[in-house]
């Protein structure tokens, strides 16, 4: 058989002259038939799915209503299987009738049972009659390479429909970046700077947006509080002071919607690659799993912290500062360590890029004082000299003349 790939062959033949009746293959209770069971996660990445070639369905939450039965348009090419973001236990059988699945939680854990019945889809076996179902099996790692070529193809999903390309490109690199550094952590790493570099003019039109909106917050609070009770004015005075300082209230959304595709793409294509599993990366013995230290959460934090810090001027909005970064850490202490060693050179690197931004931006303003002040002052006592000493034809000037004849 091939890799991650197995056949299942059942025969069962009549050899009495009498019809022997099977159970009816309506009853799910009482019919034959194959059953199979995976153990497997409760969170977004695992899914029951079942279907022809053509159309895959996706089945979360109670599978009983929702797979019993399923109505079978190929009856060549019929599809059930248990994915989650590395791996796929998938079966491909002949000749379905009808199909059943279950969900049942596992108590005391963030784990479920996932079952499938598969029944035989007959009723009677007449006398020297025989019934064959033949079911191919793929059990392993969810890869391009090594699902493309076989039957399990349409069970592949690691490039959705809508970011499918960006997933793609955003894998491919990944790649590049660990034939270089033979490790899949600064891979990835090194795949967010890449990004985010990619990304520079629009974060910088972005911060540069954001600055100029902080400078006029005393000016739109006095608006607010002038026409509190007229907002039509209030809208018009606050577009009449945007137009002074030349702001656009949206430059600084723009830029963030149309990172935002390539941000969740980021985290499909760090999340759902199963070459990350079992690699290792200083402390963290595993990238598909959890930090087991939850470094990298508290590392966000800290980034979180002193990024919000510098761009929020609003004394109302101190709490948040801190108490966000609090719920952040409790709903991403258990992503896996790669997904978070994305998420926390994200954060890290936006702290130095608004840092260099700042420091681009106020490096001319202080060079240039200290110069006009020289400059000026240097002019003044030349002047000043020139005038209480000599005249142009070498002689006394009057000051002088007048001090000494005195």
């Amino acid at each position: 058989s091939e890799r991650n790939q197995l056949s299942l062959r059942i025969l069962i033949e009549n050899s009495t002259d009498k019809t022997i009746a099977l159970f009816p293959s309506s009853n799910v209770n009482s019919t034959i038939g194959l059953i199979t069971s995976v153990r497997g996660g409760l969170d977004y990445w695992d899914t029951f799915v079942a279907g022809s070639r053509q159309e895959i369905d996706e089945y979360q939450g109670d599978l009983q209503e929702a797979l019993s039965p399923v109505g079978i348009e190929d009856p060549m090419r019929v599809y059930t299987a248990y994915r989650n973001q590395h791996f796929v236990a998938g079966i491909l059988w002949d000749q379905p009738h009808l199909l059943y699945g279950k969900r049942v939680s596992i108590p005391e854990s963030q784990e479920a049972l996932y079952t499938a019945f598969l029944p035989l889809g007959k009723d009677f076996l007449k006398g020297g009659e025989n019934i064959e179902r033949t079911y191919r099996f793929y059990l392993g790692e969810k890869t391009e390479e090594g699902m493309a070529k076989t039957a399990f193809a349409p069970l592949f999903d690691r490039y959705g429909p809508i970011l499918g390309g960006i997933e793609r490109l955003l894998f491919q690199t990944l790649k590049f970046f660990y034939s270089i550094t033979l490790n899949y952590g600064w891979a990835i790493l090194l795949l967010t700077l890449l990004v985010k570099i990619l990304l520079l003019p629009l974060n910088i039109k972005q911060t540069r947006s954001m600055a100029k909106m902080q400078e006029v917050q005393p000016e739109l609070k006095k608006l607010q509080e002038k026409f509190k009770d007229d907002r039509q004015k209030l809208n018009t005075e606050m577009m009449k002071l945007y137009q002074e300082h030349q702001i656009n209230p949206l430059a600084g959304c723009l830029p963030m919607l149309l990172q935002l595709p390539i941000f969740f793409a980021l985290f499909y294509t760090v999340g759902g690659s199963v070459e990350i599993y079992g690699e290792s990366f200083f402390w963290i013995k595993n990238l598909a799993l959890r930090d087991p230290l939850d470094i990298l959460p508290l590392i966000f934090v800290g980034s979180f912290i002193i990024s919000q810090r510098k761009m929020s001027a609003d004394p109302n909005q101190k709490m948040l500062i801190y108490v966000l970064p609090i719920v952040f850490f409790f709903m991403m202490r258990n992503l896996s360590a790669g997904v978070m060693l994305y998420i926390v050179g994200q954060s890290l690197f936006s702290n130095i890029e608004q840092f260099v931004i700042k420091a681009k931006k106020t490096a001319p303003e202080r060079e240039s004082k200290p110069q006009n002040q020289n400059s000026s002052g240097r002019k003044r006592s030349r002047k000043k000299k020139g005038k209480d000493s000599w005249n142009s034809k070498g002689e006394l000037s009057k000051n002088k003349v007048q001090e000494k004849g005195a």
